[in-house]
């Protein structure tokens, strides 16, 4: 928790450290090559979508962030790296 609470922006680092209290289960993907084949991502986010609407959540990317229940990228973790253009205050790649 003390990296996500280290992160920006600093309001919704707060709000996730508080929302970790109420978490009771975690549910991990591993997005394989095999995923960019077909509907494989159509795929992935069907599960995703079917677990977010029978237990509200969140998600996490590595190196992105976190996203708030609504679906809304709301924490930053990107690599100091990365680069892109901001639009409506979200990175695109």
């Amino acid at each position: 928790m003390q990296a996500v609470a280290e992160c920006n922006p600093p309001n919704a680092a707060k709000w996730l450290v508080e929302y970790f209290s109420r978490v009771r289960c975690i549910y991990a993907f591993q997005v394989l090559s095999g995923t960019d084949h077909k509907n494989g991502w159509e795929i992935l986010d069907n599960v995703r979508e079917c677990i977010r609407l029978a237990a509200p959540s969140i998600l996490q990317a590595d190196n992105e962030g976190f996203s708030n229940e609504d679906g809304y990228h709301i924490l930053w973790q990107f690599n100091d790296s990365a680069e892109g253009d901001l639009v409506d205050g979200c990175a695109t790649r």
